[in-house]
């Protein structure tokens, strides 16, 4: 079973991205008018009744049994506190508030924005239906016109957001990256991971500020479409120094850190991400057990088990605490713990 934080791999993986395939037949594109809310109730937060001109607003569509949608609630509530004058809607998709109010309890601090309930589908069908996405997590950017200015992954939403905020996001040009990487996603449908690696060379040679998003693709298209580790560890290094997400960087580290007889190279790739992911999140129990099991891999079980008692002391997750006690206890008698 996946580690909670572990699942953030899921988010943004190039093999998750298949399950968001815009269909041909949307109606619903960036630029228009966004459709207006319709949900059932507001379980979490001030309902919100309609789109105000001038403010932004993001509609994030999710359910408690998507494991990719756990993975970016942290990550929507870090951008939630950040964007404090823009609102975040969690809208969940087909549950009803019996289903959805434990889990939103349980998530406590970790989902601080609001959370709408959308049992009769009707805002789905809006949204997801009408924009041809058939796959979750998928946020709606709601521009101070009141239009669609960006439809895709929460992971991916974060210098979108800040391009809508200051007021300078490109409408036109985001919507034929957007029909760029829907190529690239097809090609990954067909397993044709050589020519999606070339369509995505296409995508950052015409818009240079996606280099690092789409190096992550290319990232895990190497490691787990191509399986070639060495060839992963290189892009590792290659796009890990500009990364800003600490949380990014420790799941590079993590799936470098899980591969099947690791070379040095992917090794040092891996020690490479988790230190940098510190500089960024220095109380990060995710990255130091990451960083721990680096070092055991290089059997330094000593400085495992150091860094492993230091993530058990910032971790404030009692199931991971538990977890990471396992771990712990296994570098204790120099023994590599199962990756979970």
């Amino acid at each position: 079973m996946l580690k909670p934080f572990k699942l953030f791999a899921a988010a943004f993986c190039a093999f998750a991205l298949l399950s968001s395939v815009v269909m041909a037949d949307a109606t619903l594109k960036p630029g228009d008018a966004a459709p207006a809310l319709s949900v059932s109730k507001f379980v979490k937060g001030e309902p919100v009744k309609g789109f105000e001109k001038g403010k932004i607003y993001v509609v994030e569509f999710w359910a408690t049994w998507c494991g990719p949608c756990r993975a970016s609630i942290p990550h929507l509530t870090q951008m939630q506190k950040a964007n404090p004058d823009v609102t975040f809607i969690g809208s969940n998709v087909g549950e009803d508030e019996a289903k959805v109010m434990p889990f939103v309890k349980e998530m406590g601090d970790k989902m601080d924005y609001r959370v709408a309930v959308d049992k009769d589908g009707q805002t789905n069908a809006a949204y997801m239906e009408a924009a041809g996405q058939n796959g979750i997590p998928t946020a709606f950017v709601i521009d101070k016109d009141s239009k669609i200015a960006w439809i895709g992954h929460p992971m991916k939403l974060e210098p979108v957001l800040k391009a809508v905020v200051a007021g300078t996001f490109d409408i036109q040009k985001a919507a034929a990256a957007s029909a760029a990487e829907d190529k690239v996603i097809a090609l990954l449908q067909q397993n044709d991971f050589d020519g999606a690696m070339k369509a995505i060379d296409e995508i950052i040679a015409k818009d240079p500020d996606q280099i690092d998003s789409q190096g992550l693709l290319q990232f895990e298209i190497l490691l787990k479409g191509k399986k070639d580790t060495a060839a992963a560890a290189k892009k590792a290094d290659e796009i890990a120094p500009r990364l800003e997400d600490g949380q990014a960087l420790t799941e590079i580290a993590w799936m470098l850190a899980t591969v099947d007889k690791p070379s040095p190279e992917v090794l040092a790739a891996a020690q490479k991400a988790s230190e940098l992911s510190l500089v960024k999140t220095p109380d990060s129990a995710e990255c130091t057990d990451t960083l721990a099991r680096v070092y055991a891999l290089k059997g330094d079980f000593t400085k495992a088990t150091e860094l492993e008692t230091k993530a058990i002391s910032n971790c404030k997750d009692d199931a991971m605490k538990a977890s990471l006690n396992k771990s712990l206890e296994a570098y204790k008698t120099k023994t590599l713990p199962a990756a979970e």
